[in-house]
């Protein structure tokens, strides 16, 4: 009993939290359900079983009742979404930005790389910058409206809205991530993208390209007959390998003059 009671009196000691919240801010915020008319300054994010259904927000009475549960002020709450918000709004504009400006750079030449490829069937699946810059801005512009639409949850305290855009926000970090290879582009990315196009007969409009776009063009002409030359080696290594295999059974089976005829 007398333990109950020494955690109500700490409880009672939490009560002057909720006047860390400014008069301003405490007009903003809705009364608690519970009736008592007291603001509901804290918003629970782990909700107990023992909670009021939909009781999320909740005065300081009610944190009384609740001391299980993981709370926090709405206000707190807010600025913690705002340092997140643009924490992560940061990144995916700068990962864009970086991106979008190696593509002004490379897109001409990338775009006959595209089509090059795109004649072909790869047996595996490459990368191709030029769809994935479509899709890292696809995800710009998207969180650009989500951060714009949480503003209105923001004004209206619905921190719990909040804190589903934050994990989205979240979400979209974890792609964009997965897109910052473009922002990395050089001659090496743009091979392993699109090596087909350079191994296949696709004529590039080389009218259509300036003088540093001709030089990338003939390197990676030449990597892709000397990768080539690798492979028909490879190949012809195997074949002799073989006829030796084939010969060597003929000795042992006396059918030499036989296998002549089939030039092995």
């Amino acid at each position: 009993m007398d333990s109950l009671n020494n955690t109500r009196n700490n409880a009672m000691r939490d009560i002057p939290i909720s006047t860390k919240v400014q008069d301003d801010e405490m007009d903003a915020i809705d009364v608690c359900s519970c009736g008592n008319g007291q603001k509901a300054v804290y918003y629970c994010f782990d909700p107990k079983p023992d909670c009021e259904i939909g009781q999320i927000y909740f005065c300081d009475q009610c944190k009384i009742n609740h001391l299980s549960h993981a709370s926090i002020l709405l206000t707190d709450f807010k600025k913690k979404y705002i340092n997140e918000i643009n924490k992560s709004f940061h990144l995916i504009d700068v990962t864009f930005s970086n991106a979008q400006a190696k593509m002004d750079m490379y897109s001409n030449f990338l775009s006959q790389c595209q089509r090059g490829k795109s004649i072909l069937e790869p047996a595996e699946k490459r990368r191709d910058p030029l769809e994935d810059i479509k899709k890292l801005e696809q995800i710009y512009e998207q969180t650009k409206r989500l951060r714009d639409y949480g503003e209105s949850f923001f004004q209206k305290n619905k921190v719990s809205d909040l804190n589903k855009i934050n994990m989205k926000f979240r979400d979209f970090v974890k792609i964009v991530q997965d897109f910052e290879y473009i922002s990395e582009m050089n001659d090496q990315i743009i091979w392993d993208c699109y090596q087909p196009a350079f191994e296949s007969d696709f004529e590039f409009d080389l009218s259509s390209l300036n003088t540093e776009e001709k030089e990338l063009y003939y390197k990676f002409k030449i990597q892709a007959l000397s990768s080539r030359v690798k492979k028909l080696e490879v190949m012809l290594k195997e074949h002799n390998s073989v006829k030796q295999c084939i010969a060597a059974i003929a000795v042992q089976l006396n059918i030499e003059d036989r296998i002549k005829g089939f030039g092995l």
